[in-house]
């Protein structure tokens, strides 16, 4: 008898112990950007810090301005179609898309944006005000974290990390 209090009493504290520790977190629809999204990013890659301002117009296209490091201070990249244009100080350079590097700054932060836009292939967990949504740009897993439904962080594997303020 005092077997059974004990299996009894042991499953009761497993299905507690189970409810509870999978409350705070759950699936759910991924969060989407608009299509005329603006923000800072503050983007650390190989120890190198650099600061732009992001402005996707329409799902068309990005421009993105940089504001540090004081080296590229007013860098303009523009990302439209298949074209880049670079302007910078008194100089201008267009070239295709195909033409940068594969994992470039700029390409890589648009390129998961854009993928948090679709939202078709994002995996997303929700914990408590906190969204997180995974998915792969230019073959690299990327974590995008949104707090509020408002884009708080991006950390493509191996890569870079991104702090949207």
């Amino acid at each position: 008898m005092k077997l059974k209090k004990i299996t009894a009493f042991l499953a009761a504290v497993s299905s507690f112990i189970f409810i509870f520790s999978s409350c705070g977190k759950s699936e759910c629809q991924p969060i989407e950007l608009d299509g005329n999204y603006k923000c800072h990013a503050d983007i650390t890659q190989e120890e190198i810090t650099y600061s732009a301002d992001f402005e996707r117009a329409d799902g068309a296209g990005w421009k993105a301005v940089f504001t540090a490091p004081e080296t590229i201070e007013g860098m303009e990249i523009s990302l439209f179609n298949d074209s880049c244009t670079l302007n910078f100080k008194e100089l201008s350079y267009t070239a295709s898309r195909e033409e940068l590097p594969q994992f470039g700054i700029v390409d890589l932060v648009t390129s998961a944006l854009d993928e948090c836009a679709k939202r078709q292939g994002m995996e997303c967990i929700k914990d408590g005000d906190t969204v997180t949504q995974t998915g792969e740009v230019k073959g690299l897993d990327f974590k995008a974290e949104f707090k509020e439904n408002k884009l708080v962080s991006l950390d493509i594997t191996n890569q870079l990390t991104v702090e949207f303020s």
